[in-house]
């Protein structure tokens, strides 16, 4: 399936991390909600409106709140020698 490989190659997994059947479950479940359409009676399936926006809230979710605080996490401020207690002020 050229969604799985797309997966996998995609996110860097493995082939026995995330499994066809893993996929096949995924893609019912985003049909059930309402976020995928499948076109006509072959393996081929679009976002909706709703898979569109909710799509969209994600990708800004994770630019605007997880970016930020992922990068506050390693980038701190340095702090002053006064601060660290070097006795060569």
């Amino acid at each position: 399936m050229r969604i799985h490989q797309a997966d996998l190659t995609t996110f860097g997994l493995s082939a026995s991390t995330y499994t066809l059947t893993q996929l096949r479950y995924d893609l019912r479940k985003m049909k059930a909600y309402g976020l995928l359409e499948r076109i006509g009676r072959g393996y081929f399936y679009r976002l909706t409106a709703k898979g569109s926006n909710a799509a969209l809230m994600f990708i800004l979710f994770h630019k605007r709140v997880c970016g930020p605080l992922a990068n506050s996490l390693f980038h701190h401020a340095s702090k002053s020698r006064h601060e660290r207690g070097d006795p060569w002020v």
